[in-house]
């Protein structure tokens, strides 16, 4: 269906980006009511928020065993009443924006991440949104330092640019799995994986071969300390 205030705001120049006084009439042809902010709009885009559902790859159980899918994140309340998830470092993340998209036939939209993002050396796609998708958006992200990342429910994402086509797409928007387009990529471990609970039942010499089958290095030396103390807690103290 093609938006009627979108191709009224945008006559005779068909082809064309929304700018803020458009976006701001055109809005309810954009996104399901109830799930916007019409404040989010700047200049020639809208900001993208995050919503209450994000979804982290967290590598391992708590057992140790290598997990591949995606599992909800846990949502904490921080000291200030704020809501917040963490990416652990290495972690990849699936951001699901508060903003329920229902694009028309002639409108497809482009999403560029905050540089914030980035700073965090948070490694996030930038995306695009096909004529006549609806629902939410995701944005991936992984977390490529070292530290914690706090993301907090409702902090400005990306940027939203909206493009009017010339005229409606002849097919709208559909999954690429309905379209039989591949969904995964093949992929065999490059190492055999060795989970923390192996540790103790191995013999001093094969903790070597754990460093080199993958092993985390902190769960190496933790195990290392416990048999050289023979499990007493270590106390240190200055040298005179």
């Amino acid at each position: 269906m093609t938006g009627n205030a979108i191709t009224t705001l945008t006559k005779g120049r068909a082809g064309s980006y929304l700018v803020d006084v458009e976006l701001k009439a055109a809005i309810d042809e954009i996104f399901v009511a109830g799930s916007y902010d019409i404040s989010a709009i700047r200049h020639a885009s809208y900001q993208l928020r995050l919503g209450s559902t994000v979804k982290i790859n967290p590598f391992k159980t708590p057992g140790g065993e290598r997990l591949d899918e995606f599992v909800d994140a846990k949502w904490q309340t921080g000291t200030n009443g704020n809501r917040y998830v963490e990416v652990q470092p290495r972690q990849t993340a699936l951001l699901y924006t508060e903003e329920v998209f229902r694009l028309p036939s002639d409108v497809v939209g482009f999403v560029f991440c905050r540089g914030l993002l980035f700073t965090k050396a948070l490694s996030p796609e930038n995306t695009y949104v096909d004529p006549g998708f609806s629902g939410p958006l995701y944005i991936t992200v992984r977390n490529e330092s070292d530290h914690i990342v706090h993301l907090t429910k409702g902090m400005h994402l990306a940027r939203l640019f909206v493009f009017r086509l010339c005229s409606p797409v002849s097919s709208a928007y559909a999954t690429g799995e309905s379209l039989g387009i591949e969904q995964q990529l093949s992929q065999i471990p490059a190492r055999e994986f060795w989970p923390p609970h192996r540790l103790p039942s191995l013999p001093d010499v094969e903790l070597m071969s754990a460093i080199q089958g993958g092993c985390r290095i902190g769960d190496v030396i933790e195990q290392i300390v416990k048999r050289q103390t023979r499990g007493r807690l270590w106390l240190y103290r200055p040298v005179d």
